[in-house]
């Protein structure tokens, strides 16, 4: 393709940082086409929203008054104010007649679109030009329900290409727990470590690692959680010395790496629009036996045989899924194997990038 050409595609979503499920989802994507061959519009270049809005919106016009393209393929944002700058791209993309696609990584689109209030005719008419919704899960085709014209296709996430270089997995350490999330206190982060307090006197042998990035949500503020964090966690380290790794903020390598040394992730969360996590199929792909929570899609994902599933909100059930996996290390190291290559299969990032790709590049609308 070159730069004149009509068949380029305008990919529309976050980059990292920040590292979430989503920026890295549409960064894959974003790699896995030659820089010839699409237009890009970061919507989080910058730390401020209001900047990142101001920049999507006339990255847009730019795009739409100098180049030429028929395909646009954007990450939708389920907030009133995040459909700022997503409408001004599917208004444009309605009025000049482009192939509009979707990729959903939440679960929370239809709870959107009824809540909307004012904003839910605009909303109406611009979906109503998207001719084509990925989902990850079977159930999420439902999200779309109001719009009985749109093509939904179901593609599950991936992990990242950089778990490919890893031929043969390093010994998995059984004892080593992993918490790997946003700090948000709808993560679990805090059950997590009233679990942590319950298990590490009984199992002088387990150790944890916590990885976080800074982060808040509506219903603790940054500075609060944070307080509250660092106090758990000095007193953990206190009571615990050597056996709690407080490791910030990993990427690349290093997250690889992380996983790799740890024997059993535990994601508690309870995220309003938790649907598909990326750091689920990483520890998998790692060999982790996985410890999550019966909230949402979830137990689609985790199965017996992937981990144990947990009540939200439950630091008690966390610490018996946790204990239950240390005192029988047979089950721990059949469903870490298990595991393993159960991501390599179900879960490459070949398969996932094909399959998008063909969305984005095929006549499906």
């Amino acid at each position: 393709m070159t730069s004149g050409s009509n068949n380029k595609s305008l990919l529309f979503g976050p980059l990292p940082p920040p590292y979430h499920g989503q920026s890295v989802a549409f960064s894959i994507i974003v790699n896995a086409f030659r820089p010839e061959e699409i237009l890009l519009v970061n919507t989080e270049r910058f730390g401020p929203r209001i900047s990142n809005t101001i920049y999507a919106i006339l990255c847009t016009l730019y795009y739409f008054a100098f180049f030429r393209f028929d395909t646009i393929y954007f990450t939708s944002i389920r907030s009133r104010a995040g459909f700022i700058k997503d409408g001004v791209l599917l208004l444009l993309g309605r009025w000049t007649h482009k192939r509009i696609i979707n990729h959903l990584h939440g679960t929370n689109f239809h709870s959107f679109y009824h809540s909307s209030g004012f904003l839910k005719p605009l909303v109406r008419y611009c979906y109503t030009g998207v001719g084509t919704s990925i989902v990850l899960l079977p159930g999420m085709e439902n999200e779309y329900a109001d719009f009985p014209r749109m093509k939904v296709h179901v593609i599950g996430n991936c992990y990242e290409k950089q778990f490919e270089k890893i031929d043969d997995a390093p010994d998995t350490i059984g004892c080593r727990i992993l918490f790997l999330s946003n700090l948000m206190k709808c993560k679990g982060i805090l059950e997590f470590l009233d679990a942590c307090e319950m298990i590490l006197p009984k199992h002088p042998s387990a150790h944890v690692s916590i990885a976080v990035l800074t982060y808040s949500d509506a219903l603790m503020s940054k500075r609060q959680l944070s307080a509250l964090f660092f106090r758990k966690l000095g007193e953990l380290k206190k009571r615990f010395p050597g056996r709690i790794e407080y490791l910030k903020v990993v990427k690349g390598e290093e997250k690889i790496r992380v996983l790799f040394e740890s024997g059993i992730f535990v994601l508690p969360t309870w995220h309003p629009s938790e649907a598909f996590p990326l750091s689920i199929i990483e520890a998998m792909r790692a060999g982790n036996v996985i410890i999550t929570t019966k909230h949402n899609f979830l137990p689609e994902i985790v199965k017996p045989e992937n981990g144990i599933l947990v009540s939200p909100k439950s630091s008690h059930e966390i610490a018996g899924a946790i204990e239950t996996l240390l005192q029988d290390r047979e089950r721990l190291e059949k469903i870490q194997a298990y595991n393993r290559n159960f991501a390599k299969r179900e879960y490459n990032p070949e398969k996932y990038i094909k399959a998008v790709k063909s969305v984005i590049t095929s006549g499906y609308n």
